[in-house]
């Protein structure tokens, strides 16, 4: 699940308590040392004494790298999966592959 947060002073708490009664109603549990939180712009420092994970970079949700700054996302996908697709077609070349073989090449990247 990935939720977007503001004002996380007044939100953080009510969330954790929300989690944990979703927890003792549906049987799930929330571990807290395997999820994560990414900060954007200046948190509470009290705020960081929940057990969640921080990562320092990015984010990998399905499969999406998402960055606490937005003028880096395009860095942090795009620019790894064109150079993966340019791999793969060069790596390919010699074989003989149709336009419709070279399609699929992409999007099996994707």
């Amino acid at each position: 699940v990935l939720l977007y947060l503001k004002n996380p002073s007044s939100t953080i708490p009510p969330l954790m308590k929300c989690l944990h009664t979703f927890g003792n109603v549906s049987g799930y549990k929330v571990i807290e040392i395997k999820s994560e939180a990414m900060m954007s712009g200046r948190w509470p420092e009290h705020l960081k004494e929940v057990k969640f994970k921080w990562p320092k970079a990015d984010l990998k949700y399905l499969g999406v790298s998402l960055t606490n700054n937005s003028s880096q996302l395009y860095n942090a996908n795009y620019s790894t999966l064109i150079s993966q697709i340019k791999k793969d077609l060069e790596r390919w070349q010699i074989l003989p592959l149709s336009l419709v073989g070279r399609v699929e090449t992409i999007r099996m990247n994707l």
